[in-house]
């Protein structure tokens, strides 16, 4: 999860700056996110919680 965390945070940060465009990356961006497993560090975290 860490991993997703800091690209989801260095491309929050490009997005806000104008260095990667919505209509242009958003897609990759996605992609990118999903291919790192972020279903299922999600699936992981809701166990975790449930079982909390």
């Amino acid at each position: 999860m860490s991993e997703i965390s800091i690209y989801v945070n260095e491309c929050m940060f490009k997005f806000i700056t104008g260095a990667m465009s919505l209509d242009k990356d958003w897609d990759n961006y996605v992609d990118t996110v999903n291919q790192m497993g972020l279903t299922e560090a999600i699936a992981i975290t809701q166990a975790a919680l449930d079982r909390y």
